[in-house]
């Protein structure tokens, strides 16, 4: 398949992801080669009118996430791949897929921190699918974590670490008996400094924000909150015990009532993930906790819905967001720019910057941070898309594909 500059194209598969608990998951994998390295792009999982979960390509067992100003103190394991979220409670299930982009048989092993662990063998080019559930007894809800969130039903989960699993790329799937699903590509990076770049805290909707130590020593954090304006409005700081998970809301962190997003900065790498959900459980959608800044990138959209995008500004610099809409073919429609200040935050919907007329002909968005001084390796911009479906389907938020 060749795609021609600027172009964007779209697939669609067979198969569906359809798992309560009991019924066969149903999942297959592909494997995609590309002359061009900096290849932007997503996979969706779209059950008609109940799911659309959307993760952004891995490359060789790693999120796609090219040209990105990373942090210096990352810390990229070879072969080593991090789960920031395990759900396996009573009304809660937790789905891990696995495949092997390799020619010869993986042997992975999944140390929980629960204590218990879980070797997998997958054959080469093959394919790996299981519920923790399934392979956890109930005394797997003895666990390290802390920080319930009973009340809001999301209730203690645990985290892991897998080994040998360089070449094997892989998402993990959370749901509940309320509908909701979500999913997180499993990643190979820990970081000192991940952002949230939307915190949201109201009657009806909840925030989550879950981190996970794995190292043998205590982290020193601090959570950072920020106004849409770039005000700081406090800091939080505490310390996570060696092979901790923290799965804490805004509320029970207790960030000011005007947080519009949060960084958090740990003298250890961590890794992480966000959620997003409604008080009674019916909404839930989660990103990875980003750790880098992106000077360009994607937003793409749908034709069967809205879509919302929401960009933080960690830099150094305040300046602007230059957003283009684009068709199909690589032609831009529509131009915007949207002034973001130093730690600023916007959010809104691709309606609200292009008319209905641009839209209709446009197939994703171009974003280009544009810094009032020069570009330099301290500049750059984090965020995510929001999906929100024109039927009775769930919200589906992803990271923003960056290149």
């Amino acid at each position: 398949m060749q795609i021609p500059a600027g172009a964007v194209k779209f697939g669609k598969s067979n198969t569906l992801c359809s798992y309560s608990g009991k019924e066969k998951l149903d999942l297959s994998s592909m494997l995609l080669s590309a002359e061009i390295m900096n290849l932007p792009g997503y996979m969706e999982f779209i059950l008609p009118g109940q799911y659309r979960i959307s993760l952004p390509l891995q490359r060789s067992g790693v999120s796609v996430q090219q040209n990105t100003i990373a942090s210096s103190d990352d810390n990229n394991n070879d072969g080593i791949s991090y789960l920031p979220l395990v759900i396996n409670r009573d009304g809660w299930w937790t789905i891990v897929v696995m495949s092997n982009t390799t020619d010869k048989t993986k042997k992975i092993t999944m140390s929980l921190t629960n204590g218990q662990k879980i070797v997998r063998n997958i054959a080469a080019y093959g394919q790996d699918i299981f519920s923790i559930g399934d392979l956890l007894n109930s005394s797997s809800n003895s666990n390290n974590s802390s920080n319930a969130l009973e009340e809001n039903n999301v209730n203690i989960g645990i985290s892991g670490v897998i080994e040998n699993s360089d070449g094997v790329s892989g998402a993990v799937f959370i749901g509940n008996n309320s509908g909701a699903l979500t999913g997180y590509s499993i990643e190979n990076a820990l970081s000192t400094t991940l952002y949230m770049p939307l915190v949201v805290q109201d009657s009806s909707w909840w925030t989550v924000i879950n981190l996970f130590n794995p190292n043998d020593k205590i982290a020193s954090i601090s959570i950072i909150s920020y106004a849409e304006s770039g005000s700081m409005l406090g800091i939080q700081s505490g310390k996570m015990e060696p092979n901790e998970t923290i799965i804490e809301t805004s509320q029970s962190l207790k960030l000011p009532d005007k947080t519009a997003w949060v960084k958090i900065i740990s003298d250890k790498p961590l890794a992480g993930s966000g959620f997003f959900g409604m008080e009674d459980s019916s909404q839930f959608s989660g990103v990875g906790l980003s750790n880098n800044l992106a000077a360009n990138g994607v937003v793409m959209l749908s034709d069967d819905g809205d879509c919302g995008a929401v960009f933080a500004n960690p830099s150094s610099e305040s300046g602007i967001i230059q957003l283009k809409a684009m068709d199909s073919k690589g032609n831009q429609i529509a131009q915007k720019s949207l002034d973001i200040k130093k730690n600023g935050m916007i959010a809104g919907l691709i309606s609200q910057f292009f008319s209905a007329k641009d839209i209709a002909k446009s197939r994703y968005i171009i974003y280009s941070f544009i810094p009032n001084k020069t570009l330099t390796e301290s500049n750059g911009i984090v965020g995510f898309r929001i999906y929100i479906p024109s039927d009775e389907a769930k919200i589906d938020t992803v990271e923003l594909l960056e290149f």
